[in-house]
């Protein structure tokens, strides 16, 4: 079914469980897992832009050691990259196209109302956007978020179509 999954993390409990799931999954269907982060450029707008570079650099290895520790450990092939960009969610559907995954596992906090319109929802602006199916972790409780059982976190799956359609690599976009 799937040959090669993306699995934005942005180093929280929650994207933990997302991986945990796609890790899953992956093993379930013979894929392998693209671990992807997405820097905001504002964490480049302090300070010498090459040591933050650096310092971004290591942050992102460190978020991105994460999926690549879960991977390994079930046996699942892993690359990882990180880019930086204005967008997460463009960042995100853009790095699926372009390293050929065919599917999206990633979480998301379950705003509603007013939170969710202040603060925006990365996760529905891939669902509206991708090309690839999405699968959306969601955190129903800190309870589940502590669970790091597969088995727990496949009941957390809903599997959704894009909308409208049916070591690492620093990249900039």
């Amino acid at each position: 079914m799937f040959k090669n999954i993306l699995v934005p993390t942005d180093g929280s409990a929650l994207s933990h469980s997302a991986a945990e799931s796609a890790v899953a999954l992956a093993n379930t269907t013979g894929a392998r897992i693209t671990a992807f982060h997405v820097v905001p450029n504002s964490e480049f707008d302090v300070g010498p832009a090459c040591l933050n570079a650096e310092r971004v650099s290591k942050i992102a290895e460190a978020i991105l050691d994460d999926v690549r520790r879960l991977a390994s450990s079930a046996g699942v092939p892993c690359s990882s990259l990180y880019v930086t960009a204005h967008s997460p969610a463009h960042a995100i559907v853009e790095a699926a196209g372009t390293y050929d995954c065919d599917g999206i596992v990633m979480g998301s906090h379950g705003r509603s109302g007013l939170s969710r319109l202040l603060l925006g929802s990365e996760t529905q602006k891939v669902l509206v956007s991708a090309k690839v199916p999405v699968m959306v972790i969601r955190m129903a409780s800190a309870d589940r978020l502590t669970d790091r059982h597969a088995s727990d976190s496949a009941r957390d799956l809903d599997l959704l179509e894009g909308a409208n359609h049916g070591h690492s690599t620093p990249l900039h976009a």
